[in-house]
């Protein structure tokens, strides 16, 4: 796992998950680009660098088949293009990982949560809240793969 600190840009996005991506894909990659708007079993958020970006209270992704939060994790990871994964927190701090880190965090900080009937009503994959909790599991998680 690698930790970066992120830099800063004028905010272009309301939506916090749109905001959190271009903060990533600028730190990463020095661009400043329109959210992506492709599924996310079609292409990356940062293509040249096959990533997903994901921030605090991300859903992981709509339309996951399975019955339990294990099969829906699997099943995203059958089809998912990325090959790394970023998160960034609420304080700006960024953690690239490979498929084993992201599929142990998705099973630390996710629930299995009900979405609503605008949604479909199905179960998704989602991250609440970004608690100290999680923070504390990411910075373990980091020290330990030095």
């Amino acid at each position: 796992m690698t930790v970066i600190k992120s830099l800063n840009i004028t905010r272009t996005y309301s939506n916090n998950g749109q905001h959190s991506q271009q903060v990533v894909d600028f730190t990463l990659t020095g661009n400043i680009r329109k959210a992506d708007n492709h599924k996310w079993y079609e292409d990356s958020d940062i293509p040249e660098l096959n990533m997903s970006v994901k921030s605090a209270r991300f859903t992981l992704a709509y339309a996951l088949e399975g019955e339990t939060k294990e099969e829906k994790i699997n099943y995203y990871f059958n089809k998912v293009k990325s090959t790394s994964w970023a998160y960034i927190t609420n304080e700006g701090i960024i953690y690239i990982m490979n498929r084993i880190e992201f599929y142990e965090f998705l099973m630390f900080c996710t629930d299995l949560h009900k979405s609503s009937s605008s949604n479909g009503g199905h179960y998704t994959i989602k991250q609440n809240h970004e608690t100290q909790k999680i923070r504390d599991w990411l910075m373990r998680q980091a020290i330990a793969s030095l």
